[in-house]
């Protein structure tokens, strides 16, 4: 690996997440549906959601978040188009059959589920220590196909 190292290059690419920050052991929010645990923030969501429809369940709100996320995926198309994590919310809610929500609470909503995503992840001292090592030969370019 050193002789790779020798100058050869002159830029680094570096992706941001699972590369540079990794997930937390257990930090991932997980939800039990259908009576396995699953990895999503539906469980966070759903207590908000329920207020709205109290007949709804967890696992409706899991599904609902799913479909919406493969909706988003469906929109930016091959152009790899932006849609703002906030329509996510909203056609989250609108796969529910809930009525328009308040602005307010599709905000809410998409801040429960980003800061349980991003915090879950952590950025090892190590990675720290190997980016300083590497700036001071390379020039360092840090990517993310991270929506949000």
């Amino acid at each position: 690996m050193a002789s790779m190292m020798s100058g050869k290059y002159r830029l680094i690419l570096l992706d941001c997440f699972n590369t540079l920050f990794v997930q937390k052991p257990g930090g991932a929010p997980v939800a039990r549906i259908a009576g396995q645990d699953v990895v999503t923030t539906a469980g966070l969501l759903y207590p908000l959601l329920a207020e709205l429809a109290p007949g709804i369940t967890l696992a409706q709100v899991y599904r609902a978040h799913g479909e919406a996320g493969a909706w988003v995926r469906d929109q930016r198309g091959a152009e790899l188009r932006e849609v703002s994590p906030l329509r996510r919310v909203v056609r989250m809610a609108e796969l529910l059959g809930l009525p328009p929500l308040d602005p307010a609470l599709v905000e809410r909503l998409h801040a429960l589920h980003i800061a349980a995503v991003t915090g879950s992840f952590e950025f090892p001292a190590a990675h720290g220590a190997l980016l300083e090592r590497l700036r001071r030969r390379y020039r360092l370019a840090l990517f993310s196909n991270f929506d949000y």
